[in-house]
């Protein structure tokens, strides 16, 4: 039996979506860009996800990277940067590091204020697109929208969008998503140069719930440091600090620069030590942009050295490493000594679990349990009888494998 240990908080926390089956095993995985695995065969073999930004062009043109994937057996990592390209083509908006003036730091805000529906139709063509490639019975990953804190900041023409106005556009996006991906799962984009009290508010705000993964772009990822990128602070967010508040795996990224530019391999991704340290600090994930050409060796020789991750997304959870222990979890409320409806809902409002249930097992875990959709975070657990109704916030400290 599965086991889910929970107390009845008043706190708020944020949970990770299920990754279903999207590796087949708990270990640290590497991918490329798709470009860079279809021009050398050994890279392919070894890599366990490719990737292809999405919105470069007016019109959905993904369908050979998704073929790749499916005839490979690769997992598709979209990284959705179709707000920023489409700004590009209707106002020539460039990245802030590229353009000082005419760039998405200054206009960015004002051009999603006005031009809301042209996003959303642009992700609506990209998503259908995805799934006529692709099909529905997998999950595809989408990295949302590198550097989209920028349309928060206060050098905003006309003000920066609060951070409840971002949190309610991304929203609606990944909703257009999986109007037609009911499988997608999706990662949020991290700003290592904003402090963590502000990392926290801004999470918030997004709804974490709904991510999976939290991932970097820039392609200046550390791994030698405990330091996502910048250092000039203590007060930034270092690797383990965002795992060990959002319980939230990482996708990290490395090999390009400013425009996009190449800056070759990041050796320091191959190193064992390094390796190890960011693993067990929540990096669940590289990606090396332009890898050597013997890269797939190295990915070889490195996976028998490294460690497992802590936390690995699946149905089971079977990855994590916390030793099954036994404890006492109190009824939900005495109003559940007779029978009832139980409904577990996620904080986005989606139900993970509905069922029936009676003496004796009304106990929270066995419910819990049933779902195949719930990891460590915050819940809303529904308990309505013919006499009462109860609604309550849980915590999920950990998930265990099955006790044996």
């Amino acid at each position: 039996m599965r086991r889910l240990y929970c107390f009845l908080l008043s706190i708020i926390f944020v949970s990770a979506a299920s990754a279903g089956d999207l590796f087949s095993s708990c270990r640290f995985h590497f991918g490329t860009e798709v470009s860079k695995a279809t021009s050398n065969a050994n890279i392919m073999k070894e890599v366990d996800y490719l990737s292809m930004w999405a919105g470069s062009s007016e019109n959905y043109n993904m369908e050979s990277f998704f073929t790749t994937c499916k005839n490979n057996g690769k997992t598709p990592v979209v990284i959705s940067y179709i707000i920023a390209f489409t700004a590009r083509r209707d106002w020539s908006l460039q990245d802030c590091n590229v353009d000082p003036n005419n760039n998405l730091c200054k206009r960015g805000a004002d051009y999603l204020r006005q031009q809301k529906s042209r996003i959303m139709n642009q992700y609506a063509k990209y998503a259908r697109g995805a799934a006529q490639s692709y099909g529905t019975g997998q999950p595809i990953v989408w990295c949302m929208e590198p550097d989209y804190s920028q349309y928060s900041d206060a050098g905003q023409n006309n003000g920066g969008l609060s951070l409840a106005e971002c949190g309610r556009f991304m929203n609606e996006i990944l909703d257009t998503i999986k109007k037609y991906c009911s499988k997608s799962l999706f990662s949020m984009d991290i700003s290592p140069w904003k402090d963590t009290t502000w990392q926290k508010k801004w999470f918030a705000e997004l709804k974490l719930s709904r991510f999976t993964f939290i991932n970097t772009s820039g392609g200046q990822s550390r791994a030698d440091l405990k330091f996502i990128s910048e250092t000039w602070s203590e007060a930034l967010p270092t690797w383990g600090w965002v795992f060990k508040t959002f319980n939230t795996p990482m996708f990290a990224d490395a090999g390009y620069g400013t425009g996009g530019s190449n800056t070759g391999h990041d050796s320091r991704w191959d190193n064992v030590s390094n390796l190890s340290v960011r693993i067990n600090e929540g990096v669940y994930c590289v990606a090396q942009a332009n890898p050597n050409s013997n890269w797939g060796s190295t990915i070889s020789s490195l996976r028998s050295q490294l460690p497992k991750p802590p936390r690995c997304p699946g149905p089971d959870e079977t990855g994590v490493t916390v030793p099954f222990i036994e404890k006492n979890i109190p009824l939900l409320h005495p109003a559940a000594s007779s029978p009832g409806r139980m409904n577990i809902i996620d904080l986005s409002g989606r139900i993970l679990f509905s069922g029936k249930i009676s003496p004796p097992d009304l106990i929270l875990h066995e419910c819990i349990a049933e779902s195949e959709k719930t990891g460590a975070g915050m819940y809303i657990v529904d308990y309505r009888n013919n006499k009462d109704a109860v609604r309550k916030k849980i915590i999920i400290t950990e998930r265990y494998g099955r006790k044996q």
